[in-house]
């Protein structure tokens, strides 16, 4: 268009090839080129596996700590009288770094005094069951702290007394057993119940304790009927040696479901029975040790 003002004409007429507008001007032609729309030949961005690291899966927290394989050191003595033999077990204990000793016949009744305390040396606990008659009998075991051991307590038997204890995590059964040496015939029956009860409700157990049985003689038909009843009930006996300062295996370590080994059975010259050296191997979670400092 030319330079100048001019007047806005409007037109009806679409079709006429004139321009009209802000005066007089000069048509022009703006050449245009139409081409079509431009393919995307980009494919879509997929992730290449050969690019992935695999990630190792993390379970939930749950706070726990998981058990690894722990040699427990445990020993079995019949002391006859444990009243008057307190320094001597105490140092038993820790000369042979006993984690638990099991013991018979403490001879120990409801009456009995505190000075116990002796017995246990610093972080160890004892539990006992005094005795059910006048004479002999009564039950114990003195543990350390790290096995975080918690009492319970089964039926009442007629033929045999019992300490029983759970330990540790998984859960470890031990029961002291004491079998006065009189004969019952019930024995059997009323054993056979009580392994029945814990072979029920505990899939790792220890028993150990004096049967007053002759397990040296294969010829006694006790002693075969009793070891039967362990055989059937997949527990293991363990003591192969004399224990009693006669010859005869009356003293016995009984477990079902662990690792069991029977290191040394020795003359302490503390009682006319030998004391039972073993140890069992397991998975389990220790208390953190506490360490006792006397001033």
């Amino acid at each position: 268009c030319v330079a100048g003002p001019c007047s806005y004409q409007p037109s009806t007429d679409f079709n006429s090839k004139s321009h009209i507008g802000l005066g007089p001007c000069h048509t022009s032609f703006i050449p245009v080129i139409i081409s079509r729309e431009r393919t995307n030949n980009h494919k879509p961005n997929k992730s290449n596996p050969n690019n992935l690291k695999q990630l190792p899966k993390v379970q939930p927290s749950v706070n726990t700590v998981t058990p690894s394989p722990v040699t427990i050191n445990m020993a079995l003595l019949n002391v006859r009288s444990l009243l008057n033999k307190t320094f001597l077990i105490n140092d038993l204990i820790l000369d042979r770094n006993l984690h638990r000793l099991l013991l018979t016949e403490t001879w120990l009744s409801s009456d009995a005094p505190v000075v116990l305390t002796e017995v246990s040396p610093p972080d160890f606990n004892l539990n006992l069951s005094t005795r059910s008659s006048k004479r002999g009998g009564g039950t114990a075991f003195i543990s350390s702290s790290i096995l975080s051991a918690k009492p319970v307590l089964f039926d009442h038997f007629t033929t045999f007394e019992y300490t029983a204890a759970v330990f540790s995590s998984p859960q470890i059964l031990c029961v002291t057993v004491y079998r006065p040496p009189k004969q019952s015939a019930i024995f059997i029956q009323e054993f056979s119940e009580f392994l029945s009860i814990l072979h029920n409700s505990f899939e790792r157990i220890i028993l150990a304790g004096d049967f007053n049985l002759h397990i040296d003689n294969s010829s006694d038909p006790f002693s075969k009927e009793f070891l039967n009843i362990l055989s059937y009930m997949d527990f293991s006996q363990h003591v192969t040696q004399p224990t009693h300062s006669r010859g005869h295996t009356l003293d016995l370590v009984i477990t079902y479901g662990l690792s069991t080994s029977v290191s040394s059975v020795i003359d302490l010259a503390v009682s006319d029975h030998y004391c039972v050296f073993f140890s069992i191997t397991s998975f389990i979670q220790l208390e953190p040790s506490v360490r006792t400092v006397r001033k």
